[in-house]
């Protein structure tokens, strides 16, 4: 027997994921525009993410706390 490679979501919670994958979106976009980092590449999992930057300036970790932090706010 063939086994589902994909679950199936209520509305409301296809909704919630959707919502959250957009304020990250936002919050990744502001934290880019504050450290100017240039973002080439992102990719967005169920519950983490991976980011491909260029940091011009020495603004990683300060930039990875602030976007960590703002995004863990609920």
């Amino acid at each position: 027997m063939m086994k589902t490679l994909f679950r199936e979501f209520p509305i409301r919670a296809f909704s919630l994921i959707v919502a959250g994958r957009e304020k990250f979106l936002r919050t990744l976009t502001e934290a880019c525009l504050k450290t100017e980092w240039q973002l080439h590449a992102y990719c967005l999992m169920g519950n983490h993410f991976h980011l491909v930057i260029e940091t011009p300036q020495a603004k990683l970790v300060s930039g990875m706390k602030w976007l960590l932090g703002v995004q863990t706010r609920v």
